[in-house]
């Protein structure tokens, strides 16, 4: 199972693209849906709420399943994938109790590249 998560607010060509690449590193995908807590503290008021995002995002083929769980590290512990799948711009940025979260599942990160800009730095401006 592999595992990756994020804002999708709103979901865009690039979490296309993030999204069919977390899909090579195995099936299946689930897809953990932050939630509106972690857009306020962006800076941002959420375009969608956290249950239309999970909704758009299931709706996707190359997703499995979505979750909702508050943190990203209980979300590993809880479903203990093979891949954790994360966009480029967290290399070196995930929270500690993630990365232990990782080692104790045995849960192999992968970074990848799918675009120039991450949403958050589009929606800067």
């Amino acid at each position: 199972m592999v595992l990756t998560d994020g804002c999708f607010d709103p979901v865009h060509y690039g979490h296309i693209a993030y999204l069919r690449a977390a899909r090579t590193f195995g099936r299946p995908l689930v897809v953990r849906i932050a939630p509106d807590d972690v857009i306020f503290e962006k800076g941002r008021v959420p375009f969608q709420d956290h249950a239309e995002r999970m909704l758009t995002v299931l709706a996707l083929d190359m997703v499995d399943e979505v979750c909702a769980s508050q943190s990203l590290a209980e979300t590993v512990r809880d479903k203990k994938p093979s891949h954790l799948v994360k966009g480029i711009d967290w290399q070196g940025k995930l929270p500690d109790d993630v990365l232990a979260a990782c080692q104790d599942c045995g849960t192999q990160l992968v970074f990848v590249r799918t675009q120039g800009k991450t949403s958050s730095e589009r929606l800067k401006g």
